[in-house]
């Protein structure tokens, strides 16, 4: 069990998945309910701006959303697990992507976002604490 999701863009190239996305889609780390440092869940519809899933195969609630994927390359289209075709199309760059729930024959899919501020939000985060112990705000 690998610690880290796996961050977009893929290592693969877009070739790579448009031919085997079952492939791609089966090297997705299993972290289980492991919570990985730097990394926490993301709201699946807030991320992709939905009010609703207009998505099969997408489930849960906020952070707790998930993708649940046919895992065994036997899925059709039309069932509720998205097959790994339909699962590569949904992929956003920037977020990562590990499974967070496996049974026999489809995965529970999180996906997460860095925990983590850009760096001038660290600036502003700094001097405001600077200032607020220094008396100045």
């Amino acid at each position: 069990m690998t610690d880290e999701p796996m961050v977009l863009p893929f290592e693969p190239s877009r070739k790579e998945i448009d031919n085997n996305p079952l492939k791609v889609c089966q090297s997705i780390p299993n972290i289980g309910d492991y919570s990985p440092g730097g990394w926490q869940r993301a709201d699946i519809y807030e991320l992709w701006k939905m009010e609703e899933s207009p998505l099969r195969g997408v489930y849960g609630v906020g952070p707790a959303s998930y993708f649940f994927v046919d895992h065994s390359g036997l899925g059709q289209r039309g069932e509720p697990a998205l097959t790994a075709s339909e699962f590569m199309d949904c992929l956003m760059d920037g977020v990562g992507y590990a499974i967070v729930g496996e049974g026999r024959f489809q995965v529970k899919i999180g996906v997460f976002k860095r925990d983590f501020l850009t760096d001038e939000e660290a600036d502003d985060a700094r001097w405001q604490e600077i200032t607020t112990l220094l008396h100045l705000a």
